[in-house]
Formats: structure tokens, sequence, C-alpha cells
């Protein structure tokens, strides 16, 4: 085997190629997320930093690659060794004065997310952003959604940022296959899965309303923007409602929208707009924890809803169809079966999933892992990220919890298209305080029962 095939790397899969290649010639759409984490204490050097870094790219080989595409372009890229790989080029650090400062911070991540990577490189830096005067400091991380989904990239700051990691042992491979046990059993198991393949396909097909003031064509730039929800008050909220703590974070993003969608003159009455909802799905291809695991669920967000607590019934009914087993493996067996589908179908696939016939907007949601909490013995305060526009998507909301008692609230929006967001922030809010003032009612109501 020659040399040339042996530093041939896996093809991407069928999910990492749609995110790869998600963008058209001529647009402004490009695929790419980004992670801000504050610190407290003094500032890493940019040396410290690096040594940091490159001491754990032995646990992520990906990180040392980029993408090869097949000459005829038939086959999906694979994923090549770069040997001109420079980890200076990819820990960085912001030192011009207009990024020393918390809003410095978000300026960066806003003037990152309207730059796309670099394709002849890995596709990922990390950026080290001190404040002035302040015993603080931050953590940029930029990245193409190709190279990891949501879950994926806080392993990846797992493994590159703490220092408890054991660094002696590589993390495990993909699982592998389960052994039937008999022709019946593969039956049934067949069944079963043509089953929840037909349950998902109900929900990932709903045509979404054409709304033009939230889907139209992306301009180049990006803003960032954060809303900070006291984790109490939302499990306040959950228990005393009976729902769970992402049914709270949907109903004020709907009605941070509604109100939005009122001031921009779209009449919210009786409108539900469609959200696709990232699903976390087991991988038997997984690389050292990288790579896209997910499915797609549409979820309708009743906007048009007034009633916050109404929403909020409304949203958990749907969340339990979503989240019952036979919908969530259907999905994930749908989105197994893309890599079975030649690469030409990936990307039509993918507009048609997650384009604006499909959606109006995406909604996910990450819960911090607890070993990430620190880099270089500086205790981690705060964690922001910030998920893709997708194509004709003016607006994306992805929540963080389990930092420093708080779900943070992200929004990325293409600002020249929504220059008032801060409309949505105070929807955001104004839902979060009605639903916490409706438990009174509620217990009022059991109480008289």
């Amino acid at each position: 085997m020659s040399k040339a095939t042996d530093s041939l790397g896996p093809r991407l899969s069928a999910v990492d190629t749609q995110m790869l290649e998600y963008q058209r010639p001529n647009t402004n759409l490009w695929t790419e997320s980004a992670w801000l984490l504050t610190f407290d204490g003094r500032s890493p050097t940019i040396a410290e930093l690096r040594e940091q870094v490159g001491s754990s790219l032995p646990l992520l080989p990906p990180l040392r690659e980029k993408v090869r595409y097949s000459k005829l372009g038939l086959s999906r890229p694979r994923w090549i060794r770069d040997p001109g790989f420079d980890l200076s080029w990819h820990v960085r650090e912001a030192d011009a004065p207009r990024f020393r400062s918390e809003e410095g911070w978000l300026r960066l991540a806003d003037e990152l997310l309207g730059s796309p990577l670099d394709r002849e490189r890995p596709l990922w830096r990390i950026w080290l952003v001190p404040a002035d005067g302040k015993e603080r400091f931050a953590l940029l991380f930029h990245l193409n959604h190709a190279l990891a989904d949501g879950h994926s990239a806080l392993n990846i700051l797992r493994l590159l940022l703490a220092a408890e990691v054991d660094r002696g042992h590589p993390p495990p491979g993909p699982s592998s296959r389960r052994k039937h046990d008999g022709l019946r059993a593969r039956l049934r198991e067949g069944l079963e899965a043509a089953k929840s393949i037909v349950a998902a396909g109900r929900l990932l097909y709903p045509p979404a309303p054409t709304i033009p003031v939230l889907n139209r064509p992306l301009g180049p730039r990006r803003h960032t923007l954060t809303v900070d929800v006291p984790m109490r008050t939302v499990m306040e909220i959950a228990t005393g409602l009976g729902c769970f703590p992402n049914d709270v974070y949907l109903t004020a993003v709907a009605g941070g929208l509604r109100r939005w969608l009122g001031g921009r003159g779209e009449a919210p009455s009786e409108l539900t707009l469609q959200a696709g909802i990232p699903i976390k799905t087991r991988s038997r291809t997984e690389r050292q924890g990288l790579g896209n695991h997910f499915s797609g669920i549409r979820l309708p967000l009743p906007v048009g809803e007034g009633s916050h607590l109404a929403r909020l019934r409304r949203i958990q009914v749907e969340t339990k169809r979503i989240t019952a087993g036979r919908v969530a493996r259907g999905g994930e067996l749908m989105g197994r079966a893309h890599d079975l589908l030649p690469r030409q179908l990936l990307t039509p696939l993918a507009r048609m999933e997650w384009g604006p016939k499909a959606v109006n907007l995406v909604v996910s949601h990450l819960a911090l892992p607890g070993d990430l909490r620190q880099c270089l013995g500086r205790p981690l305060t705060q964690l922001y990220c910030w998920t893709p526009l997708f194509e004709d998507n003016t607006i994306s909301f992805v929540a963080a919890q389990g930092l420093n008692g708080t779900m943070t609230i992200n929004l990325l929006v293409e600002p020249d298209l929504v220059p008032d967001a801060s409309v949505l922030e105070a929807g955001i809010l104004e839902t979060v305080d009605d639903l916490h003032a409706a438990l009174a009612g509620e217990a009022l109501v059991a109480g008289r029962s």
C-alpha cells in the first residue's frame, strides 16, 4: 500500500458532509459555531495556552486533520492529516484593545462568525482574550460544524482544557455492533425500526409557514446575544407546573418570537412556527468523540398562543411526542440511513430537512459537563455558545445550562435583517417572569380543588 493511501483518513460521515457542504456558492451561508468561555484569574500567556492545548492534541488526532475532496466529486470527502499543521495558527491571541472587555469578547465572536474558516487547514481555532485591568480572561473556540456538533465540541473543550482528564488513556472508540440471536429477533427488530421511522417521519415533514422577516437570504454579518435566566427560577416553574426545564426554555423562545413578530407587523395570532430540534443519537462511526451525532426532529412552536401558560402546555405535549422512544429511535435510524446515500443527494436532502421550507429556525439545548470547570487552574465562570444560521434562517437559539446557577439562552442573528434583536431578549425574560407568576395561580387552583 502506498504512503499516499496510508495518509488517507476516514471519509466524512453523511451528516458531517452535509454540514461542510451546506454552503452554496455566492451566498453568505456557512455552518460555523462559536463557544465563549470566561474565567477568573490571571490570564495565561499565549505560550502557556499553546502548551496546554498541544499536550492534549494526542487525545484528539482529528484536530490535526483537514478535509480532502475527491477528485471527481463523486464520493464523500476524507479527513487527512495536515502536513503543515501549525499550532500557533490555531491557538491565537486577540490583543486589540476593542476586544479587552466583556462586550469586546462578544464583538470578537461576531467578527469570527462573520468570516468562515480556512478550509485548507483543520477546521478550528482558539482565541485567548484578556480583559484590561481585571483578573479575567476569555477563550473563544471557533469551529466548523463538520468537525463537531454541540456535544462533540464540549468533548473537545473538556479534553483540551480540563486539568483532571486522564491524559494517559485515549477516549473510547466506537462501540461494536450488537449480535442478534436469531431470525425471529431480527425480523422483530426490523418491524420495530420501520414503526419508529414512520413515527419520526410524521414529525419530520410538516411544512413550515412562510415568514418573510424570519426567513430571508443571509448577509455576511453575525451578531451574538445572551440572556441569563436563573436556573432556580426555571426549576421552580418546571416543578410547579409539572414540566421539564426544556419546556420552559422553548416556551420562552416562542414568547420572545411572538413579541418580536408582533413588533414587525406580523400578526402572530394562530401562527405556529416549525423549529428544527437536534436530538443526540448513538453512533457506530464516532471517532475520538468528534463529528455530528444527531438527528433532526421538527417541533411546532405555537407563537400565536397569547397565554404563556397555555403555550407551555401545548409545547409540553409536543416534546413528549418527540422524546418518546419510538420517535427518537426513528430519527436516529433515518440519520444512519443517510450514510447509505450517494454524496450527490446529501446536500439537497439537508436543505429539504433544514431549509426554510422545512424549518423557520433551529433551537437546541446543551448541558455543561461536570469536569469542564477550569483552564490552567483558573475557574470557569460562564459558557456561551452559538449555533449556525442555516439557509435563510435569520435567528438561531441554543441554551446552555449547568454553570453558576443559570440557564444561558444564546441568540445568533443576522444584524442587518434583525436589528431589533433586543425585543427578542425582552420577550424571553417577560415570558419567564409570567410563567413564574403563574405558579401562584396554579397553586391557588390546586388548593381549591
